[in-house]
């Protein structure tokens, strides 16, 4: 294992903490640092919907916070490829969490893609398969998680809230 390896493996620990510090203790701080902060970054989770961009990407954790509790996931089989300044960690996020008052467990592949900034490694995208029951709550609750949430023109998107 190479240092940058050792050192993605670091930052992609401390995003699952912080992850589960957000959707458990619903204190998004640590993970708001551990992204870059540019209009290039993106999301695309369980709810179906894509972010696109810093400021989407902060209001979609901080209402994940707001309405997300007792959450705890888990990243299993983790495979790192490096590309320069580029990782990119592929995976299964496993566990569960309550969003609005339901049960929801999580299952699903997921993609993480670092960029080292200044010599330090900053998720610039995060991808989460689609997940029925979180997919369905947010629907039915009329729940908007990310740049819905806000008021952004989310037309060209190819999909939002399973609408295609």
């Amino acid at each position: 294992m190479t240092t940058s390896d050792h050192e993605v493996r670091a930052v992609a620990s401390r995003f699952y903490e912080a992850l589960n510090r957000t959707l458990g203790a619903n204190d998004p701080s640590r993970m708001l640092e551990l992204w870059s902060h540019g209009p290039e970054v993106s999301a695309m989770h369980p709810d179906g919907a894509r972010d696109l961009g810093w400021r989407q990407i902060k209001l979609l954790h901080e209402n994940w916070a707001k309405h997300v509790s007792g959450g705890r996931i888990a990243l299993v089989a983790p495979r790192i490829q490096m590309l320069g300044d580029v990782a990119i960690l592929t995976g299964w996020e496993r566990g569960a969490a309550r969003l609005h008052d339901e049960q929801v467990h999580i299952d699903a592949r997921v993609t993480l893609v670092f960029h080292r900034e200044d010599a330090e490694w900053r998720v610039v995208h995060h991808h989460v398969d689609a997940v029925p029951a979180v997919r369905e709550i947010t629907r039915r609750l009329g729940t908007q998680m990310g740049a819905d949430a806000e008021g952004y023109d989310t037309a060209t998107w190819s999909i939002r809230y399973g609408f295609v």
